[in-house]
């Protein structure tokens, strides 16, 4: 068996260099093949850390001599690598990947146009090696990850489809990496979505691209809550209308508390009421909308669903917006408060469907602390940490500086009786939108 091992590897120790007498005389299809048949001997060999350098290094020369096709299938294998050797995330692996990807995509058209066939071949290589190595998600795993995506094109001329359509081929790269991290992931939330730091640097490329939709899928899923805030302040500025300041942080929060991430969803909110030009300011704010926000991102803290209840009924007009908010409110209802599931064919619509679930647990509840599903409990990041958690009296003065004490509070009522006595700075009965 001794001898078996040290013949496989004179084998590939021969490869290596026939490997680099190609790369030197510029025979580059012949030491791409080169570097998928190292691929396969060293995978079986388990020789991963070498294998990902190959791989790495190779995505990374074939960019240098205008071969971006055969670089992104490296930059595959190269991660397919790291989920067979079941290396961890890390931010120096994500460096590399990103590298190679923004390279690629930075290379002229006519080069793209001229050379399809290399580049991207070694990077799906490289993504490859991480999936069959099994290796854990690490920083300098993810490092690596990011250099090449970075370089990597979205759209090369010959990736079309047989109705001229073309085809993004990060696509599969993509794919193939967040199975990699789903695959190792450490926390339920990992398996299930993918590591946050895979998804935060490959939303922050995007991004730079101009792909503000795809960007925002991934910044949903990841925890960098500034990066976030300042996409979502520049995605509502050159996509969306003045008047929809609050809508693009609304939907955005919500989501993230689906998520389970109720801190994560006050950061972000925080920021980018803070950041944004047209509203600069802290809680309580001018737009009716935000203060609910704001208010909801304090009330699933407390768990309490009496709080909840007041919520939903007193901003009923502002949350007929968007039809989203129902479906979002549903979830968070369910996940934090123990609310059943609305039904949507009730009397009412489904947002009356929810305020109906919360009159019938409030009626066995008196109104207590409710219980999150099990679900939510066992891998969530809504827990602010140890004594970090809003208390009742703060919720009631936020809530007060609104006037949302009361499920009947009109524009010119007051706190309810054993509220702070913080004065009201604006009335969310009024509508200044």
């Amino acid at each position: 068996k001794a001898i078996v091992c040290a013949d496989k590897t004179v084998q590939v120790s021969r490869l290596e260099k026939k490997l680099a007498d190609r790369l030197e005389s510029g025979d580059y299809y012949e030491a791409h093949q080169i570097y998928r048949t190292l691929y396969y001997r060293m995978s079986a060999q388990g020789k991963w850390q070498q294998l990902q350098d190959l791989l790495y290094n190779g995505a990374i020369k074939l960019l240098d001599v205008n071969e971006p096709t055969s670089a992104v299938d490296l930059a595959e294998l190269f991660v397919e690598s790291l989920q067979q050797s079941n290396m961890p995330v890390s931010s120096a692996t994500l460096d590399r990947f990103e590298q190679v990807i923004q390279w690629l995509f930075d290379m002229d058209k006519e080069v793209l146009v001229n050379e399809p066939t290399s580049a991207v071949d070694l990077a799906e290589l490289f993504v490859e090696s991480l999936q069959q190595s099994n290796m854990p998600v690490s920083s300098a795993t993810l490092d690596r990850f990011e250099q090449l995506f970075t370089r990597l094109p979205p759209v090369l001329e010959k990736d079309t489809t047989v109705d001229g359509n073309r085809v993004d081929r990060r696509n599969e790269l993509l794919s193939r990496a967040l199975k990699w991290t789903m695959s190792v992931g450490e926390k339920k939330r990992y398996r299930e979505k993918g590591h946050p730091d895979f998804h935060a640097r490959v939303a922050k490329i995007l991004w730079h691209e101009g792909n503000y939709v795809a960007a925002r899928n991934h910044f949903i899923l990841s925890d960098d809550a500034e990066k976030f805030a300042s996409f979502l302040i520049d995605f509502q500025q050159r996509c969306g209308f003045k008047s929809e300041k609050d809508l693009f942080i609304a939907q955005a929060t919500l989501q993230v508390l689906c998520t389970r991430r109720a801190k994560m969803a006050s950061v972000l909110l925080q920021l980018y009421c803070e950041k944004h030009p047209q509203i600069g300011g802290e809680a309580p704010y001018e737009l009716p909308l935000l203060n609910f926000i704001w208010l909801l991102t304090l009330c699933v803290q407390l768990k309490k669903v009496i709080y909840f209840s007041i919520l939903v009924e007193k901003y009923q007009k502002c949350l007929e917006r968007d039809p989203s908010y129902r479906v979002y409110l549903d979830k968070i209802g369910q996940l934090y408060f123990g609310l059943p599931p609305a039904q949507k064919s009730s009397c009412g619509g489904l947002l009356g469907s929810i305020l109906k679930g919360i009159s019938c647990l409030l009626g066995n509840s008196a109104g207590g602390p409710s219980r999150s599903s099990d679900a939510a409990d066992e891998d969530s990041d809504d827990d602010f940490g140890d004594g970090g958690a809003l208390d009742e009296d703060g919720y009631i003065t936020a809530a007060s500086s609104v006037n949302a004490t009361s499920p009947v509070a009109q524009a010119d009522s007051k706190p309810a009786a054993g509220a702070s006595n913080v004065a009201s700075t604006f009335d969310d009965s009024m509508d200044l939108d």
